[in-house]
């Protein structure tokens, strides 16, 4: 992640604050050390549940990221915020990342079942994708594992020798292994999801697709109930099995109702949102078989982009291809810190689409991607071409992208002025990061020594958040103001108000 620096300029009263608000997204709130990047290792170390399936049947123990540092970046990323009750901050880290809340609490075993940021992910992820209903959930099983460890030992030892034989290729003793027995001495539907998926795997491992496509179809059965993550997930896998199984027509119906599920889980209250799920199952997508049209229409929905008069859920007869889809999953990565996966989806989205206008929006999204590694020469050559585009929803977001890069590299004035060019000229106009921009904005008149403008473009930013539910860059536009009362030394009573409602928003019940 990038750290966070708030340096402020004594000399002359302006704000230097390494922080922008807005359009790469490089604006950071306190130090949260959010990042949980990829792995730049071709051939990690294994880890249990790190094999990947492929669509042969064949098992992948190398994997396109280490989970293993993933999910220890994101504990050590929760053990801070934690710490400092910012739960609201801590309850969107898990969120963010489903696939790794997932795998931290299926390896909770001893010690590591006992931490209090443990216990948290298990009760941000039942809040996240739990059934609604009250019932055993992550929160009691670790419960009743440090309160009776003994029941989870035997189960525990033979997950343990699975990933063993995994990695030895021998596939009888996978299959011979008694994990769905041993899970369900533990009585907890979620033990026995693991269980059934790890099991499936291994028959899929041995070759075995009809067995395996029974114990997915288990899995499914009890995540159904009590998680539609993990029901997503076991249906794309026993759809998977199928195919293998010669089974084709199964297979098809499965893999949709696997996407119909996970399209409506990203209409949850807390949306779930798994890159890897869905990049799966665009991979496992059968030849000749369109996305469902509800998932196209939520895709097109979560992708934030002006698809104009094409209907949602036009999809490839608008020729869109899977722009929607690639789309979330860049925006996805992005709001995880992982820029080159981001970058390379929304290539890909863009390579989907034969919309010209399509095209320069998600080059706009390239941009960020772009900045954020480092790439700020090509970033700005992307924003340029953009920004003389006739059409002002596509120039101006362009200037204000821009502007909010030269405000990172420290280049105030020059920001500030294409700040202004793309929220003051012209007539009133509204995109996607406007309130992004003027935070940018508001920073950058701060820095300038205009107070008055600064504070009113930070409030009209922290008004455009709010109403849009954008909890984190409200919270860290809020930090920046209190930040900037802090250095004046002036204002103390709103300083001290700015504090309370950063404090308030933070700790608000989930």
């Amino acid at each position: 992640m990038h750290s966070t620096r708030n340096t402020l300029a004594a000399a002359t009263a302006c704000l230097a604050l390494a922080l922008a608000a807005g359009c790469n997204n490089s604006f950071k709130l306190f130090n949260l050390g959010e990042k949980v990047e990829a792995s730049k290792d071709p051939k990690p170390n294994m880890q249990p549940g790190q094999m990947q399936v492929l669509a042969e049947g064949g098992l992948s123990l190398d994997t396109r990221k280490d989970k293993q540092r993933a999910c220890s970046e994101l504990l050590s990323s929760l053990d801070v915020v934690v710490r400092q009750q910012r739960l609201k901050t801590a309850q969107r880290l898990v969120n963010r990342n489903p696939d790794l809340s997932l795998e931290i609490l299926q390896t909770a075993a001893g010690d590591r079942a006992k931490g209090p940021v443990v216990r948290f992910v298990a009760q941000a992820r039942d809040r996240q994708c739990g059934a609604g209903a009250p019932g055993p959930g992550w929160e009691a099983l670790l419960a009743d594992r440090l309160a009776r460890p003994e029941r989870y030992t035997e189960y525990d030892q033979a997950r343990a020798q699975l990933f063993e034989a995994f990695k030895l290729g021998d596939s009888q003793k996978a299959v011979d292994l008694p994990l769905v027995k041993l899970a369900a001495a533990a009585d907890n539907p979620l033990l026995t999801i693991d269980a059934s998926m790890l099991s499936g795997t291994a028959l899929l491992f041995a070759r075995r697709p009809m067995e395996a496509a029974a114990a997915f179809q288990h899995a499914y059965e009890l995540g159904r109930q009590n998680d539609p993550h993990q029901a997503a997930q076991a249906l794309l896998m026993l759809g998977n099995a199928q195919r293998l199984a010669g089974d084709l027509s199964a297979a098809k119906q499965s893999w949709q109702n696997a996407t119909i599920l996970a399209a409506e889980a990203l209409a949850r209250p807390d949306a779930i949102a798994d890159p890897e799920f869905w990049e799966r199952a665009s991979y496992l997508r059968p030849a000749q078989l369109n996305w469902p049209d509800a998932v196209e229409r939520r895709l097109q929905v979560f992708s934030g982009l002006d698809y104009g008069s094409q209907a949602p859920g036009a999809g490839s007869a608008a020729g869109l291809g899977e722009t929607p889809l690639f789309a979330c999953l860049g925006q996805w990565r992005l709001a995880r810190n992982e820029p080159q996966a981001a970058l390379l989806a929304f290539k890909r989205a863009d390579t989907a689409t034969n919309d010209p206008r399509l095209q320069d929006q998600l080059r706009l999204d390239e941009s960020k991607c772009l900045s954020r590694l480092g790439q700020v020469g090509a970033a700005t050559a992307v924003l340029m071409a953009i920004a003389k585009k006739p059409e002002p929803s596509l120039a101006r977001p362009a200037l204000a992208l821009l502007g909010g890069i030269k405000l990172q590299s420290g280049q105030t004035e020059f920001a500030q002025k294409l700040l202004q060019r793309a929220l003051e000229q012209g007539p009133a106009l509204d995109w996607p990061q406007r309130g992004e921009s003027e935070a940018d904005y508001g920073l950058a008149c701060l820095m300038q020594g205009d107070e008055q403008a600064g504070l009113r473009w930070l409030h009209s930013a922290q008004q455009r958040f709010e109403a849009a539910g954008q909890f984190e860059l409200l919270a860290k536009c809020i930090w920046n103001e209190a930040r900037y009362f802090e250095h004046t030394g002036r204002h103390k009573a709103e300083a001290a108000e700015v504090e309370s409602r950063l404090r308030s928003l933070e700790s608000e019940t989930l």
